[in-house]
């Protein structure tokens, strides 16, 4: 099973296994998405290690940047929507 990733305003899909080899690729994704960019991760059935580094690393980013925030907007950074099971 590949990686498929679907691109949607500012929502990014992505569904089936997530590798390291994607990496470039959703960061592509990522940096043509509208801000703030949220990424869906609902449908993914693998993922490996360096994927998780990075998907925790956004999200590190994402608490970082709403600290540096000074208004309550939740607006700026990236989004990570999981499943409910995580």
């Amino acid at each position: 099973m590949t990686l498929r990733i679907k691109r949607a305003r500012a929502r990014i899909r992505l569904s089936g296994e997530f590798r390291s080899e994607h990496l470039d690729q959703v960061k592509a994704e990522i940096e043509l998405c509208e801000s703030p960019q949220v990424l869906d991760l609902e449908e993914l059935d693998l993922i490996d290690v360096e994927s998780v580094r990075f998907l925790n690393a956004c999200e590190a980013k994402l608490h970082n940047d709403r600290d540096a925030d000074t208004s309550s907007s939740p607006s700026r950074g990236l989004l990570l929507r999981k499943s409910k099971e995580c």
